[in-house]
């Protein structure tokens, strides 16, 4: 019977050392953080870095107002669905980092857009108009 566990071994190993030659796989110190998470901060704990800026289609626009302050609008959504949004970092403690979000949006511009009759109504115009309607999420 023939078994194919050295080769098996033999590919690990190989990619192991191709991932650890391109830098996918390193050690970092205390204070050092991966590139990954210096790039991919969104829906995390990280904040942007100071006067960086990241956006994207189905994310919101973000910007690093300070070391520890994210600010942050979904400019898609912004004409019907004015929104904006603030990061904050609050502490690193034990390998984990802690922050807080905070989000004020007006929806009342969008509710008032849908309820139409007819097909591109979503809410019946009988509950229109919509009085101002500030959102506020931490």
């Amino acid at each position: 019977m023939k078994t194919t566990q050295p080769k098996a071994t033999m590919l690990a190993a190989f990619l192991l050392a191709a991932l650890a030659q391109t830098g996918a796989i390193t050690s970092y110190g205390q204070e050092e953080t991966p590139p990954v998470l210096r790039v991919w901060s969104y829906n995390t704990a990280h904040v942007m870095e100071k006067k960086k800026w990241e956006s994207g289609i189905a994310q919101p626009f973000r910007y690093g107002w300070k070391d520890r302050i994210e600010v942050r609008s979904n400019l898609l959504e912004m004409p019907v669905f004015p929104n904006l949004g603030i990061k904050v970092a609050h502490a690193e403690r034990w390998g984990f980092s802690f922050a807080s979000e905070h989000l004020l949006s007006y929806p009342t511009v969008f509710l008032n857009t849908v309820s139409t009759k007819g097909t591109g109504g979503l809410i019946s115009p009988q509950y229109a108009p919509y009085p101002a309607i500030f959102s506020i999420m931490n």
